[in-house]
């Protein structure tokens, strides 16, 4: 009885703090972030990835099944919403939410490109590593800790194969469709 179903746009007031929901799919069909727009913050959950402060390193949420096209679409959402600061599932927060959420969406059209390109011979290994040469990554990644490193890698594997999914599923022209979004 104590369950709602989320509606876009939904105000909950948590007595002083007041969270408008958004449906933010694309991560995944259920995904929903809540924007606080008195105080400029976001709660992306993953729908805005992951970041990893300690790098200053952001990376899609983009797991089997993903959604790019409603990923982007996801992001128009909240970047709509101005935020100021943005707080994040996996790892940690920015106080350059717009900037971030600007990034995320270059990235995972750029993340899409690069994996187009590998569709007949998806070897997840060398597209991560193609990825974080091309987008200057590399280093600063293989910098981490080995704990964090193995998280780091673990999520660009299961990322890509998302991206995968999602280019099998509707054929690599529809990058072409993904820089008007």
């Amino acid at each position: 009885a104590r369950i709602i179903e989320a509606q876009e746009g939904m105000i909950i007031d948590l007595g002083g703090f007041q969270f408008e929901t958004l449906l933010t799919p694309g991560h995944a069909s259920h995904h929903l972030s809540f924007v606080d727009r008195e105080r400029g913050k976001l709660f992306s959950g993953e729908a805005a990835g992951v970041y990893f402060p300690d790098t200053d390193i952001s990376r899609p949420a983009s797991p089997p099944p993903f959604d790019l096209r409603q990923s982007l679409l996801s992001i128009n959402k909240m970047l709509a919403a101005h935020p100021k600061d943005i707080y994040y599932s996996h790892f940690g927060h920015s106080p350059n939410a717009v900037f971030r959420l600007q990034k995320i969406k270059e990235q995972m059209v750029f993340w899409g490109r690069v994996i187009s390109k590998h569709l007949d011979n998806p070897d997840v290994d060398r597209i991560g590593e193609e990825i974080m040469t091309l987008d200057n990554t590399r280093e600063a990644v293989y910098r981490q800790s080995p704990e964090k490193l193995d998280a780091s890698l673990f999520f660009m594997r299961n990322n890509i194969l998302g991206y995968l999914g999602f280019l099998k599923r509707e054929g690599p022209g529809v990058m072409d469709e993904m820089a008007l979004l």
